[in-house]
């Protein structure tokens, strides 16, 4: 091994990826990465749209990007799910400093898959959940009983507890 590749091989790998695909099965978890790169200028596609613009043609699509692997990393679960959990905590704390930078355009969220709830939920956005059914029936019970408690006083003095009423068609007491 020469010096140079020596150097490259421990200094690992530098690379810029607008994209990643996610593999997992139950003894690894393969990310690939992903970047988009310019079209030569000497592609037949490039040429032809460049004479077709020389001409009265149509207007032509934007060409697909051309998409490159850059790097494949391969761990274990265990090691992906201390990283997932290690960035969660990062990328939340700097979300709160950062402020909106999670904010994602809705149609890049439906391009992923993602709901918009779903990714405000995971972000911590997500306003005050609705109450579970209990919940809200002892938010109730606890506006009753206030309610009652201010019934019972008059001019400080408290007085009896509020009687049940009977059920309809029946006689009371």
């Amino acid at each position: 091994m020469q010096k140079r590749d020596l150097e490259q091989a421990m200094e690992g790998v530098d690379v810029f990826a607008e994209q990643f695909e996610l593999s997992a099965h139950p003894f690894a978890v393969t990310l690939t990465f992903i970047a988009s790169v310019p079209y030569p200028p000497g592609h037949p596609e490039v040429v032809a749209r460049r004479n077709a613009a020389a001409g009265p043609a149509p207007q032509l699509p934007p060409l697909p990007p051309i998409l490159r692997k850059v790097a494949t990393v391969r761990m274990t679960p265990q090691h992906f799910a201390a990283m997932v959990f290690t960035s969660n905590r990062h990328l939340r704390n700097m979300g709160a400093v950062a402020g909106a930078w999670t904010n994602l355009p809705p149609e890049l969220l439906a391009a992923m898959g993602i709901p918009q709830a779903e990714w405000d939920g995971f972000w911590g956005k997500v306003e005050a959940a609705a109450p579970t059914p209990v919940q809200a029936l002892e938010a109730q019970m606890a506006a009753i009983n206030a309610q009652l408690n201010n019934l019972r006083k008059t001019d400080g003095k408290v007085q009896a507890p509020l009687a049940a009423s009977a059920p309809a068609g029946q006689p009371s007491g």
